[in-house]
């Protein structure tokens, strides 16, 4: 439709242009309205018709537009269709009204029916002004403006006495206009009967006068008492005519108001019984006439009131251009000086740096800007005449200047040298005609490189002001050209300067990421990024003071070292770090360090985040090989959760690169290696072997054996011991990445990453030590402390004997390393546990071998019964802990909005919760939104729930630990809820306090949770069944070994004290 649309309305707005280009301007008209008989109307208007449209031609309804042209004026049809309000036609509306903006039309001539005023409904005529109202509204924003609205009033031949009434009148009169105009629109109000007194009057008054020349014409009272009659009837049409045009140009809210032109009675009859065409009634003046008429006023008071807005523009435009210049003349006088003459030193100074202000607001001083550079130049003259001090020799000056550089230390050099750079662009500057203001802002120029060589000149703006009208002068290039000759000597004589220490860059220790160093050695900060933008600052401000856009040979050669000097720098403090061991800091608790493990934020996680981010900017062809091995480590890191599908990607990258590389022919670098899923399998396999052995450790007592539990046992002695799982699986992950060991670097970098296992290994060793020092008091000194007490004492050789072989033969049982031919302390991975020489001396030299070794087991027939009883028990139970554990229950639940109770200073903005499961987790987040997640649990396979409580500025963090995390935290919330108080956030504690944060409530909706519980259950009495088997065969084969005759073959004095050294 909307191409139909465009050519009827380009073809008729072609019509419009050529007859103005012809003649005078066209007036054009909308004709819209209900199905009334507007093209009826307007076809029998009997005028010359200028369209291509002939007199005789059939007339049929308008389903789009229709164009009609006559002499003075022309019409656009448009069809009723359009108040219909269906897509297409809104949207061919939206069309025509933009099109409109082209030749915008003179008014707008709306048709109704006389039919819907003698029905007199009011709620209609009102629905029916408003579609019109609507329908125009697109058109006045369009257009940008109001256009009048006249009112046709067609078939009026409905109203009794019409069609007698116009037989009486004469055929010029049919074709007069009968209505009203007005020159200014009449303000419409519903409530107001008055508002059409006007148009009623002049209508009755016309027809009074025509009903007294008709009275002596009428021949008999019939035929008389209808067109007397008929001025009544349409005076009785106003209150719905009234309701009508209120509802259409009544100003309100909704709408903007319409401006009514006027209102005409029209309507159309058959010529002849036999004719279909109809001859229009009161229409001929109103086309030919009236209607040009009020166009043409219309467009002459828009004109005047265009004209009038010009000329008020014009005068306001020039007073405003009178205030400027009257404003800037006021400014710029205050920066004019009356007396200059009298003026001393500074305060020629003073007065030039006010003259320069008017730089700051260029549009402020526009007319005066000549007279003010006037001025400049006098004052400039003038402070030259009153200081009588010659230049210096600049042959001299920069003598003296290379000679105190040469003789000056490495790191006084680059200073000087960079004291010269920046001399050089300051002067550079003030020949330029730099402010004094922005002037002052630059580094210092020092005494020796002056151009006057004082240091007496007074104020720094003194001293700025008189270098740069020295610098003005003539001869100041030569000066300019030995500086930067002298620049290039210095620079070429040591390169070396470009890499000189800066105090203000902050070097790089081991304490900033946790760990212990006993030495100074420090990672200068020049080596860093932030020392390498220093690095180049250097080098663009020497090329700014040589003008010059292109590196200098020497300049260039020692950047593009820069790389690979950064890396080695790097690598030498790593090496020197690892050297010493990574041990880390003893300020953190041991907590925090095995929680900053498992979550990966640990010092050499750190570490190697600081070095890999700090090398960034190296691109892959200036990555030497250890680094190229700690960026795949970071990315493999990064990544491992998607390995599938980065896997693909970053083989697409890698044929790309390679592709790239065979066509610019480029042999330089390495290209990056693919991204391997397998690769990624064996990083998440070591981790979550780490978070394994970190659960283990924060679920295991302080002092307990538990930790190296099958530690000690040979290689190839299968254990589920966590730590030698994780060092297993971390040796399976560096063999899938790095199977080469040849290269120290990257051997050092693995180092670095191992350091976290060690961690966790020294812990437990630690720990074991720390029980087994315990324990031996408690089986051994305790007891033989007691004995010499007691009334009655045992004997003591007999009960330390005793005592001893059952410590050598419980707790010290795969403690000792018997294969060197006499006991050592046991090790792993190049740690041992840190049993006292004296312990050992006691174990070599005084206990017998039997005493150490386990003897064997008695033969008493009910022992070997109750053990193999114990023993198949034990199997039994095992089998049953294996089922349950290898059953999942699942558990949905629903996140509710966290609060905090009472009233606080921020709330919480939501919660996380997560289900850690072997190297698994699921994840619930939620942002004070209702969430759902299904969580998934297995007895002993799931020991870490972390639950983060969100706030503005913080996050709290609350981890239920061990295999019971997860019906602990149900427990908590299976009511619904549950309020966790600020004294359990030991570390954030005096924050919620400060934030008036006393209690804090958590809410999540629990799905059917009792088969937890119950599966939880079963578990844990299994388990303590197994233990108390475990606890029997324990008491029997101690009272089995208890049973045999133990003696010491030393002395009892060589018993020691301390047998491991406790690190708490």
């Amino acid at each position: 439709m909307e191409r139909v649309l465009l050519e009827q309305w380009n073809q008729g707005l072609a019509v419009v242009r050529r007859i103005v280009r012809r003649k005078h301007a066209l007036p054009w008209f909308v004709l819209m309205g209900k199905q009334c008989g507007k093209t009826t109307l307007v076809a029998g208007a009997g005028l010359p018709i200028v369209s291509a449209r002939t007199e005789h031609e059939p007339i049929v309804p308008t389903r789009t537009l229709r164009w009609s042209f006559f002499k003075t004026i022309a019409f656009l049809d448009i069809s009723s269709h359009f108040l219909l309000k269906s897509p297409a036609y809104e949207r061919a509306w939206r069309h025509l009204t933009r099109w409109c903006r082209r030749q915008p039309p003179a008014g707008v001539i709306v048709c109704l029916s006389v039919a819907d005023l003698l029905r007199n409904d009011a709620m209609q005529l009102h629905l029916d002004a408003r579609q019109i109202r609507a329908q125009l509204e697109p058109l006045t924003r369009s257009l940008g403006r109001h256009l009048p609205i006249y009112i046709l009033i067609t078939c009026c031949d409905e109203i009794p006495g019409f069609s007698a009434w116009v037989r009486q009148l004469s055929p010029a009169q049919s074709q007069q206009a009968l209505g009203h105009h007005w020159d200014r629109p009449p303000i419409m109000d519903s409530k107001d009967p008055a508002c059409l007194n006007d148009l009623f009057n002049a209508l009755r008054k016309g027809m009074d006068l025509a009903r007294v020349a008709m009275a002596s014409s009428l021949n008999s009272d019939a035929e008389a008492l209808p067109v007397l009659d008929f001025p009544e009837k349409i005076s009785q049409l106003q209150p719905a005519l009234n309701h009508y045009l209120s509802a259409l140009a009544q100003p309100d809210a909704y709408f903007e108001p319409g401006m009514l032109g006027g209102v005409w009675f029209t309507a159309s009859e058959r010529l002849s019984q036999h004719s279909q065409q109809r001859r229009s009634l009161f229409m001929h003046e109103l086309v030919s006439r009236h209607l040009p008429m009020l166009s043409h006023y219309h467009r002459r008071a828009l004109a005047d009131i265009h004209y009038r807005s010009r000329r008020l523009g014009r005068r306001f435009l020039m007073l405003l251009c009178l205030a400027g210049l009257g404003s800037s003349a006021v400014m710029s006088a205050s920066l004019f000086a009356w007396q200059p003459k009298e003026l001393s030193r500074d305060e020629l100074v003073n007065q030039l740096e006010r003259n320069e202000s008017w730089h700051q607001a260029v549009w402020r001083y526009l007319p005066f800007i000549p007279l003010l550079d006037l001025q400049h130049q006098w004052l400039e003259n003038r402070l030259l005449q009153q200081t009588p001090q010659a230049m210096q020799n600049t042959t001299a000056q920069l003598a003296s200047y290379q000679q105190r550089v040469m003789t000056a230390v490495p790191d006084e050099q680059y200073r000087l040298i960079m004291q010269l750079a920046q001399s050089i662009v300051s002067e550079q500057n003030l020949r330029q005609g730099m402010l004094l203001v922005d002037a002052k802002q630059q580094p210092p120029i020092p005494v020796e490189l002056r151009i006057t060589g004082m240091d007496d000149a007074g104020s720094t703006d003194t001293e700025l002001a008189l270098e740069r009208a020295l610098l003005n002068q003539a001869g100041s290039d030569t000066r300019l050209t030995a500086q930067r000759q002298l620049l290039r000597r210095l620079m070429e004589s040591n390169p070396q300067w470009l890499f000189a220490a800066d105090s203000h860059l902050s070097t790089v220790s081991a304490g900033d990421f946790g760990f212990k160093s006993d030495s100074s050695q420090r990672l200068d900060g020049i080596w860093t990024r932030q020392g390498s933008d220093e690095i180049h600052a250097r080098a663009a401000l020497v090329m700014q003071a040589l003008a010059q856009s292109k590196l200098e040979p020497v300049l260039d050669t020692q950047l593009q070292r820069l790389p690979e000097l950064r890396q080695s720098h790097w690598l030498q403090w790593l090496l020197a770090l690892s050297h010493e061991g990574f041990h880390v800091d003893g300020s953190q608790s041991r907590q925090a360090l095995l929680m900053d493990i498992d979550r990966g934020n640990s010092p050499a996680m750190r570490l190697a985040r600081a070095m890999h981010e700090d090398l960034a900017d190296l691109n892959d062809a200036q990555a030497q090989p250890w680094l190229q091995e700690l960026r795949y480590i970071q990315q493999l890191q990064q990544q491992a959760t998607q390995a599938v599908y980065l896997g693909k990607l970053s083989r697409l990258d890698q044929k790309l690169r390679q592709k790239t590389a065979s066509v610019l022919k480029n042999t330089g670098g390495t290209t990056p290696r693919a991204f391997n899923p397998s690769m990624a399998a064996s990083w998440l396999a070591w981790r979550s072997s780490e978070r394994h052995a970190t659960a283990a450790a924060l679920a295991a007592p302080e002092k307990s054996l538990m930790l190296i539990g099958g530690l000690f046992a040979p290689q190839d002695t299968p254990t589920d011991n966590a730590i030698r799982q994780m060092y297993s699986r971390f040796e399976q992950l560096r063999q899938s990445i790095s199977p080469e060991r040849d290269d120290y670097a990257i051997n050092v970098l693995w180092s670095l990453y191992q350091s976290d296992a060690d961690l966790l290994l020294a812990h437990a060793i630690n720990s074991a030590a720390c029980e087994v020092q315990q324990r031996w008091q408690q089986q051994v000194l305790w007891p033989l402390t007691n004995n010499n007490q007691q009334q009655t004492p045992d004997d003591p050789f007999m009960l330390a004997s005793q005592s001893v072989q059952n410590f050598m033969r419980g707790t010290a049982k795969g403690l000792l390393d018997m294969t060197q031919g006499e006991a050592q302390a046991a090790r792993f991975r190049g740690q041992a546990l840190p049993l006292t020489p004296e312990f050992l001396s006691l174990v070599n030299h005084v206990l017998r071998p039997d005493d150490v070794l386990a003897t064997p087991l008695s033969t008493e027939s009910k022992n070997q019964d109750e053990l193999a009883r114990l023993d198949e028990q034990q199997k039994t139970l095992i089998a049953q802990k294996t089922a349950l554990e290898s059953q999942s229950v699942d558990v949905t639940l629903n996140s509710q909005p966290a609060t905090v109770p009472g009233m606080a200073r921020i709330m919480p903005t939501g919660t996380k919760l997560t289900l850690t499961c072997d190297d698994q987790s699921v994840t619930l987040a939620s942002m004070n939104f209702s969430e759902q997640a299904r969580f998934h649990w297995r007895p002993a396979h799931c020991s870490h729930v972390e639950l983060v409580i969100r706030f503005p500025q913080f996050d709290l963090h609350y981890d239920y630990l061990g295999d019971a995390a997860w019906p602990n935290f149900l427990r908590d919330f299976s009511q619904g809820q549950h309020t966790f108080s600020a004294d359990e956030f030991d570390d954030q504690q005096t924050q919620l306090r400060a934030l008036g944060i006393s209690n804090i409530l958590v809410r999540y909706q629990l799905s059917d949770w009792a088969p937890t519980q119950q599966a939880w259950g079963l578990w844990q009495q299994t388990t303590e069944q197994l233990n108390q088997t475990n606890e029997q065969r324990t008491a029997l084969q101690n009272a089995q070994a208890q049973r045999q005759q133990p003696r010491l073959t030393g002395n009892l004095s060589q018993v020691p004290t301390t047998v491991a050294q406790c690190s708490n």
